[in-house]
């Protein structure tokens, strides 16, 4: 039994909101601009090599340039597609709109304004992008990563049937999306989606070329994710899934751990609402977005970190896992992992008091999988005990 969701395509492009925003304030501030230099500006603040190639970040910037159109920021001419086109249409002309002069000036004074205008634009013209917020606003997502072989059962070249690997995988990806309570009908297009998706590896790769990381990797990207969103009735791939993640993250929108002690899943929470709320309609027109910034959590945080510890504490000893912690303070705030480590600050700065005093250690492990060091003015945390 498949979920039906409506047929909707778009383009994503593969580029940062900040690299956005800087190709905008240079076409802003000059009368004349091309192609090729934007591409020179964004290889210029690039803070990777880049190959000695007349296309270096030419992707990228023809992705911005083709973006910044659609919104109505700038013109420009022809813009060169790939590396045959670059010398024929590098000098088409890039100028910024009106609309665009203005965004750049409010992004000098306030760049956090100006990307909550980009992501407003970016909910109107880009569906992808809101399906998966519309999707985070009505309930967290929990994603069943495979990370290990221990979670598929068997090596690539394992001569057992494909029938019996692909019923290992989705038995252990459904066992733990069970504790949040997925949809016996979800469970069934995922079931079916992952069984289908690895007769189809076995019949187009030659698996046991594969060494345990790449067989793993693929697994995760070719069967589980995309039977994930299959489930999920998300109209986008798995390669799209984690750039509109990114996405959301560059634009404070939402975020994601993979330390909640209640779920061996990543789970994905939102981080801001918008107005109007998208979970009483959630097909209106976005006019504006609140973050859940510090302001908006000052006063529920210490209690969040109490009860939090509280839970940890009980089973870890006085010193509990600070990934662990942030998660759960996280996701029950629904706040970024900075706006944490801001408030945790102020406690910290703040010192010891009768109510509340807060110890911390180094970290002895690197930082769950796609998460970020927990730091504090550069100092890195591992451990935190509270004392009341």
């Amino acid at each position: 039994m498949m979920l039906v969701h409506d047929k909707v395509t778009d383009t994503i492009p593969r580029a940062g909101v900040e690299q956005i925003l800087s190709v905008l304030e240079l076409l802003a501030t000059s009368s004349k601009t091309t192609f090729e230099q934007v591409r020179l500006h964004l290889l210029a603040r690039s803070r990777r090599a880049a190959p000695a190639s007349r296309w270096a970040l030419g992707t990228v910037a023809r992705d911005i340039v083709v973006e910044l159109q659609r919104l109505g920021f700038i013109d420009a001419g022809t813009i060169p597609r790939t590396i045959a086109d670059a010398d024929r249409l590098g000098e088409s002309p890039c100028a910024a709109t009106d609309k665009g002069r203005e965004l750049a000036e409010l992004a000098k004074r306030a760049p956090g304004r100006a990307m909550d205008n980009v992501m407003v634009a970016w909910m109107a013209h880009h569906p992808y992008f809101r399906a998966l917020v519309v999707r985070l606003h009505k309930a967290k997502l929990y994603v069943p990563d495979v990370t290990s072989v221990k979670q598929i059962g068997a090596e690539a070249s394992s001569t057992e049937p494909v029938e019996i690997v692909a019923a290992r995988i989705a038995d252990n990806c459904l066992k733990r999306l069970a504790a949040v309570g997925f949809p016996r009908i979800q469970a069934e297009v995922f079931g079916n989606a992952a069984r289908v998706r690895l007769q189809h590896l076995h019949g187009t790769l030659s698996l046991s070329d594969l060494d345990a990381k790449r067989w793993v990797d693929t697994v995760q990207d070719k069967v589980v994710l995309p039977a994930f969103l299959d489930a999920e009735g998300l109209p986008f791939d798995p390669v799209t899934f984690q750039h509109l993640l990114k996405m959301c993250r560059d634009f404070y929108a939402a975020s994601w751990t993979t330390s909640h002690p209640d779920y061996a899943l990543r789970v994905i929470f939102p981080t801001c609402d918008f107005t109007p709320d998208l979970t009483k309609d959630p097909t209106a027109t976005v006019t504006g977005v609140v973050h859940h910034g510090k302001t908006q959590v000052r006063e529920r945080f210490v209690p969040a970190l109490r009860a939090a510890y509280r839970r940890l504490e009980a089973t870890s000893g006085t010193y509990v896992d600070a990934y662990k912690l942030r998660a759960l303070v996280c996701t029950d705030l629904q706040v970024q992992p900075r706006v944490f480590a801001t408030c945790l600050k102020e406690l910290l700065d703040a010192g010891p008091s009768p109510d509340l005093t807060i110890y911390t250690e180094l970290p002895f492990d690197p930082p769950p999988p796609g998460e970020d060091h927990l730091e504090v003015d550069r100092t890195r945390i591992g451990l935190i005990k509270l004392v009341a």
